[in-house]
Parts: C-alpha cells; structure tokens; sequence
C-alpha cells in the first residue's frame, strides 16, 4: 500500500511539472505560427506578425531576444535586419506570464504566382 501511494505521489508530481496548469502556473509552453510580418520594431526588439487561421485573422508581438535564433528561407542563419514587412515567417516561441519570446524566425521562401 505505502509503495502504491509513493508511485502515485511519482506519477503526480511528474504530471504537473509537465503541465503547467496542474502546476498552478499562469499558462505557457512553446507555441508556433505562421504568419505575415506586419511590422518590426529593432529598438524594443520586436516583431509582429499576422496569423492566419481560417476566416479569423490574429496578430500576435513577438520579443526578440539574444537567444532567438533568425532564419532565411535555406534556414541559413540572417539577423533581424535581414527580415522585413510583408514577409511570410513561421515562428516558434515560448508563451511565459503573457509574453511570447521568439525562439526562432524563419522567413519563409516568396510564393511566385505565374501570369
């Protein structure tokens, strides 16, 4: 009974570090999207973007951070500078206390349409 009860206690605790909600946190995890960037602001380090989803369109402000890695679309590594409005992108962040921080950029390739 006593070995039962520890391995549940195992089982538990082991779930709510997984799951931040069981841990009482205020959400988060990672997150990705993708989306058309409809601005940059390179003095607060962030990027905002359009996300697509069906009929409902959302934008979401991404912070860009010393550990956010920026992509092109070979996935050869460019800096902020190098990404600008109208571009698709997809990225992945992680969502902590309200704020997504950008883990990572990467502009995806220019969709031709042929006349």
């Amino acid at each position: 009974m006593k070995r039962a009860r520890l391995v549940l206690l195992g089982l538990l605790l082991a779930a709510s570090a997984a799951v931040p909600s069981l841990a009482g946190g205020k959400g988060g995890g990672h997150e990705r999207f993708t989306g058309e960037v409809l601005g940059l602001d390179r003095e607060a380090g962030t990027i905002t973007v359009q996300i697509v989803a069906g009929d409902e369109k959302e934008t979401r402000v991404f912070q860009v951070t010393g550990r956010t890695v920026i992509k092109d679309h070979e996935r050869k590594p460019i800096t902020l500078a190098g990404v600008k409005a109208g571009q698709r992108v997809r990225v992945r962040s992680l969502r902590s206390e309200g704020l997504r921080e950008a883990l990572e950029i990467r502009v995806k390739r220019d969709r031709k349409v042929e006349p």
